[in-house]
């Protein structure tokens, strides 16, 4: 990955610190033609962050697990969203992005402001998600791209 997109990621990431709305649900676009980063090197871009990839089933139903545990330790989350969400966790995104909070466990739970980050591939979002209006869930977008 080159610096231009190094230094990019980190002002994206370093502007998040500053969110002081629960509501605020950032996605970040990798582009095609662009290697995705691999989780290293999103811990050397914020020691603070947690990073979870979302690649089948099971993993998913640990989404809001993971949130949780992030939050209780003081740490933002990076999900890495490579499946075909269920109803499940696209209702959990839109409550988040709604009114700032998800359902662990039957009870509700506020988000921290700016303690979440999605990641996904652009050509997964356009051409392999059956949900046509992913990308309005999330409040603002960062594309990564060469």
């Amino acid at each position: 990955m080159n610096n231009t997109i190094q230094e990019n990621l980190q002002k994206f990431i370093s502007s998040i610190k500053n969110v002081t709305d629960s509501t605020f649900l950032p996605l970040v676009i990798v582009e095609e033609n662009v290697k995705e980063p691999r989780s290293d090197f999103w811990k050397k871009l914020d020691s603070r962050l947690v990073y979870f990839s979302v690649e089948d089933d099971e993993s998913e139903l640990l989404i809001p697990k993971k949130i949780n545990e992030a939050q209780k330790e003081g740490k933002r989350i990076l999900l890495n969203i490579k499946i075909d969400l269920s109803e499940d966790s696209l209702t959990l995104f839109k409550k988040i992005a709604a009114i700032g909070v998800f359902d662990i466990n039957g009870k509700e739970m506020q988000v921290a402001p700016g303690s979440i980050v999605v990641m996904a591939n652009r050509d997964f979002i356009d051409h392999k998600m059956i949900y046509k209006n992913f990308y309005n869930l999330f409040s603002s977008a960062f594309s990564v791209e060469k």
